[in-house]
């Protein structure tokens, strides 16, 4: 008899089915990373651009007149009419510097914006901003 080095076919497969099923657990989990940054990142941004629209409006000296205690953007109910609001544009806190669309998440056309309110409840009063859900997203 001969005395034969080598794998047998049947070793080679052995291997080939361990790590096939090695990357597909490590690729499953890395996906998941990717996924999860990417919602960090859209809250980030919605986050960082609300911030950006009040700051903007309180720089500008936009002053709004006093708004009813019940007005909500959020709110099905309520109608941006008759209200004080001020729609910002997110291609103009781009410009100004206050915001910085990263991964170009948020859409800049179409005159998408977010929209700073006042809201009094008694004797305090805060601005507040909205982003429409559609406004910023991944595609």
């Amino acid at each position: 008899m001969r005395n034969q080095k080598g794998f047998t076919l049947v070793e080679l497969l052995a291997v080939i089915v361990v790590i096939a099923i090695l990357m597909t657990v490590a690729s499953t989990s890395v996906f998941g990373i990717l996924s999860d940054s990417k919602d960090k990142l859209l809250e980030e941004q919605i986050s960082s651009l609300k911030e950006a629209a009040v700051t903007y409006v309180n720089s500008k000296r936009y002053y709004l007149e006093d708004c009813p205690s019940t007005f909500r953007p959020e709110s099905p109910s309520s109608s941006l009419e008759n209200s004080c609001y001020r729609k910002v544009l997110i291609s103009t806190l781009v410009q100004e510097e206050l915001f910085e669309n990263k991964n170009q998440i948020c859409q800049t056309e179409n005159g998408e914006g977010v929209i700073v309110y006042k809201v009094n409840e008694g004797s305090y009063s805060q601005l507040l901003s909205y982003v429409s859900e559609d406004v910023c997203s991944y595609d």
